[in-house]
């Protein structure tokens, strides 16, 4: 399989996983975008975190929330990296 396919698929499967999301079919859409928030895809790494944090299709987590929230703003996400400055100025973990 050559990158390209790779990511083709990749691309193809976020949109599956978005529109789950968006239609709040949480447990489908955990399903499909965890492993791609492994990989590194970032818009399933940004959603992955809003689910652990409301509990959507997955226990509610503080920690898994900050970590994926974390692996955002190490890609250069701005909302992430400004919700954890936020944090740490109120010193929340």
């Amino acid at each position: 399989m050559s990158k390209s396919t790779g990511e083709n698929e990749n691309m193809q499967l976020l949109q599956k996983g978005v529109n789950a999301f968006m239609h709040f079919e949480f447990d489908q859409a955990f399903q499909i975008l965890l492993p791609l928030a492994e990989q590194g895809v970032l818009e399933a790494q940004q959603k992955v975190a809003r689910m652990y944090f409301a509990g959507n299709g997955v226990e509610k987590s503080h920690d898994q929330y900050l970590y994926w929230l974390q692996q955002a703003a190490d890609q250069g996400d701005k909302y992430a990296k400004a919700k954890l400055k936020r944090m740490a100025k109120k010193k929340l973990p």
